[in-house]
């Protein structure tokens, strides 16, 4: 059903719009500091998966903060994405996620219509995801939470 793909299509754009914070208020502080953290988000729709990425040798950094507070910005941003995209596309189809969170090499690019992507973290993100006897749920990699511990990262309990 043609329609039924092209509503589906138009759901998950206004979703990513969403996810992205493209629909903050255009006075709120820190606004150009959002969206140079909006433009490291990443969010693919392959096949029956939502591949959503944040890459951290490209973030952008605000001088009056630290190294760990400006990849926390990034990291929370980010997460702050799933968890607005997750109940949005849950409300709208009534369909569940099950996935899994993981942090690692990746490597992506667009070559035409074509896309192209070699990742370690989808790869643990999935196998992750396989693992779990209880279905639908969301994992975090040990590796990643190990990761946000050395950075000090604040919202571990806001999340996880």
């Amino acid at each position: 059903d043609i329609e039924l793909i092209h509503n589906i299509e138009q759901l998950l754009v206004t979703v990513v719009d969403v996810a992205n914070y493209r629909y903050m208020p255009k006075a709120l502080p820190y606004r150009d500091y959002m969206n140079k953290i909006k433009d490291v988000l990443n969010v693919r729709f392959i096949s029956d998966s939502i591949v959503f990425t944040l890459e951290l040798s490209k973030i952008t950094t605000d001088p009056h903060l630290n190294d760990n507070e400006n990849v926390s910005n990034h990291i929370c941003a980010y997460l702050n994405s799933i968890s607005m995209f997750c109940p949005f596309f849950i409300g709208k189809t009534g369909l569940i996620f099950k996935g899994g969170i993981a942090i690692g090499p990746h490597y992506e690019k667009d070559i035409g219509n074509n896309i192209f992507i070699f990742s370690q973290a989808y790869i643990d993100a999935s196998e992750l995801e396989k693992k779990q006897k209880i279905r639908p749920r969301i994992v975090v990699s040990n590796n990643l939470l190990s990761y946000l511990k050395n950075i000090s990262f604040n919202y571990i309990d806001k999340f996880f």
